[in-house]
């Protein structure tokens, strides 16, 4: 693989494949607008207007700023050539990190559900 792409070939294989997981992160961000949390006493809070105060008071700069297709911007838009190399890394490397925080917050959700569901295994063994 090269490690500058022609101007001319169009948009890669990479590109696609990460304007597809940007649309999936969208859809994400639709539905944790709609999805019940839990608070800090374990209630579970389904009050819309709650929900959307609380998403956008944690999560949502953050997922939304992973969605924004700055390598596309950057290729279609009309900035030169020296300023698109000498802003690319830097722009990777914000989209990148938004991107992993982003995975631990699902790995953190995931081991919450996992102890959750273990929690309720052995109450049930119990009885």
């Amino acid at each position: 693989m090269l490690a500058f792409q022609d101007d001319e070939s169009g948009p890669s294989n990479m590109t696609i494949l990460d304007t597809a997981i940007n649309c999936l992160f969208f859809v994400d961000i639709i539905l944790n607008f709609f999805t019940a949390y839990q608070d800090e006493e374990m209630n579970m809070i389904d009050d819309h207007r709650s929900i959307a105060k609380e998403y956008l008071k944690t999560w949502f700069v953050i997922d939304f700023i992973s969605i924004i297709p700055f390598d596309l911007i950057m290729y279609y838009g009309s900035f030169n050539r020296v300023a698109r190399l000498s802003r690319i890394g830097k722009i990777y490397k914000i989209i990148r990190m938004a991107k992993m925080v982003r995975l631990f917050k699902i790995a953190k959700v995931r081991d919450k559900l996992v102890k959750k569901l273990f929690r309720n295994f052995q109450d049930r063994a119990k009885l």
